[in-house]
């Protein structure tokens, strides 16, 4: 799984805090929106417009096996 900054006008929130919406990364690098049920077999929509490259703070499920990528700076 990895955030995606979620843009929204009248969320209320500040401009300084962001918010994000949760994606599938498959193995071959394509991303997708989130399966209506996590031990569904159908993917979610594919998002052709987003980048795979992992962000400082992404979180990792490896089934269930939680990780948080950092990076080196």
């Amino acid at each position: 799984l990895q955030p995606s900054h979620l843009q929204k006008e009248d969320s209320g929130c500040s401009a300084d805090k962001k918010l994000f919406v949760w994606r599938e990364v498959s193995v071959d690098g394509d991303i997708y929106k989130l399966r209506e049920m996590r031990s569904s077999t159908k993917r979610g929509e594919l998002i052709a417009d987003e980048t795979n490259e992992l962000q400082d703070g992404t979180l990792i499920d490896l089934c269930g096996a939680t990780l948080l990528w950092r990076t080196a700076e």
